[in-house]
């Protein structure tokens, strides 16, 4: 049974986890989850993710939310083209920019919260918004790229990782 990825196709979440899938080369089956009309809002999605975000990758009865843990696990599950170095130090690091990127980019920038000032505050006040925490997490980003970076064509080294693809879906909005 192949795992099955529930997502939104404009979600840079959704996008980054369709790309470490196919990078991993293993077969997996979309299931569209369409947040422009609210689905994430309804009971049956709210069953397998209680907070309506995607991706949500469920393989039979597991279930795996959030960007950063299905990186973590489809490389416990496929370890053969490993996304994330597998020793502590290099695993830290590819780890601390997923997780920067998750966080202080687009968590700061993500739907609700756009929607969220826009309603309560401005457009004016959300495009500030968004700026600044684009060019803000960008920043934090590009630091963690060079801080400690080992020699290599990649972000960590001489083979394709999760960093640079994790960032691809991002760049549309920057």
């Amino acid at each position: 049974m192949p795992l099955k990825l529930y997502n939104y196709w404009r979600s840079t979440s959704s996008y980054r986890t369709r790309i470490l899938l196919n990078l991993k080369g293993v077969p997996w089956e979309y299931v569209p989850v369409n947040i422009r009309e609210g689905e994430q809002h309804g009971e049956a999605y709210r069953a397998i993710s209680p907070n309506g975000f995607v991706p949500v990758l469920v393989d039979g009865d597991t279930i795996v939310r959030q960007t950063v843990l299905i990186t973590e696990y489809l490389d416990q599950k496929f370890p053969d083209k490993p996304l994330v170095p597998t020793n502590a130090a290099g695993r830290t690091r590819v780890m601390e920019f997923l997780l920067s990127l998750t966080g202080d980019v687009q968590g700061r920038t993500q739907k609700r919260v756009r929607d969220y000032i826009e309603e309560h505050l401005s457009r004016d006040d959300l495009l500030r918004w968004f700026d600044f925490w684009s060019a803000e997490g960008l920043a934090i980003l590009e630091s963690l790229a060079t801080e400690g970076r080992p020699a290599g064509r990649f972000f960590h080294g001489d083979k394709p990782g999760c960093c640079p693809l994790c960032l691809t879906p991002s760049s549309p909005t920057a």
